[in-house]
């Protein structure tokens, strides 16, 4: 995705800069979309993946 920076104001507020909102445009229009399998799981705050890599 390309990133561009848009001004965001708070309607009517002209004079007030609010920040930045970024506009994500695709490298490639006609690739496909990802294909995503969400899901919920509940676990405990003691509950690890596993150890972290190193490497």
């Amino acid at each position: 995705m390309r990133a561009t920076t848009v001004a965001s104001y708070l309607k009517d507020d002209w004079f007030r800069d609010w920040g930045a909102l970024q506009r994500l445009t695709p490298y490639y229009p006609d690739a496909q979309p990802a294909d995503l399998n969400l899901g919920t799981v509940t676990r405990s705050g003691l509950w690890s993946p596993a150890p972290l890599r190193r490497g």
